[in-house]
């Protein structure tokens, strides 16, 4: 019934059910294992589920591509190097002598 009206439960609430229904919820996680293997899905590999949702967008600004991902790349080390010379134009041709300490 909570779930109408766009009610949820609160933590406490779930965490109770968890607590009161663990032998149920046991039987459920067995029965889904025995289900995946009399329908062949394991393999030798693991997999893990997990009861987060997530949201499928994928506009241009969310979706990655292999150009996208590479001119990042090229980014993310332009700014290191350009962070690397500053920090090093700094270090050397300071006056300060804290800045010749090794961090």
């Amino acid at each position: 019934m909570w779930l109408l009206n766009r009610l949820s439960p609160d933590h406490k609430t779930i965490a109770d059910f968890r607590k009161d229904q663990g032998r149920a919820i046991r039987s459920v996680c067995r029965e889904f294992v025995l289900l995946c293997r009399r329908l062949n899905l394991f393999a030798d590999s693991i997999i893990a589920t997990y009861g987060s949702k997530f949201k499928a967008v994928n506009n241009r600004d969310k979706n990655f591509t292999d150009r996208k991902l590479g001119l990042l790349v090229l980014l993310v080390l332009r700014i290191v190097g350009l962070c690397r010379s500053r920090y090093l134009t700094h270090r050397f041709c300071s006056s300060n002598p804290a800045a010749h300490r090794a961090y």
